[in-house]
């Protein structure tokens, strides 16, 4: 398995807990649109993701570009992860 489909997969089991409407989720999954997350559940995801991957997400990175879709959240943990 390559290792931006691990990031991927771990990034999707995270947000898969704040799935409450119970839909099959993607890299193209909107965490807005398709999923609900607001602002309030997007600093508890941050959080979470923070502690299972050992990085600090700035407040900077907090965009909604970074957090649009399962794909684009997977992303920014693989990059941050890298420094």
């Amino acid at each position: 398995m390559r290792e931006d489909d691990l990031f991927l997969k771990r990034v999707d089991g995270i947000i898969n807990r704040y799935n409450l409407l119970h839909i099959t989720i993607g890299p193209e999954t909107r965490l807005d649109e398709d999923l609900g997350i607001d602002s309030l559940t997007l600093i508890s995801l941050s959080s979470e993701l923070e502690h299972e991957f050992e990085l600090t997400i700035s407040g900077d990175a907090l965009t909604a570009d970074n957090f649009r879709t399962v794909g684009s959240v997977a992303e920014l943990v693989r990059k941050l992860s890298a420094n």
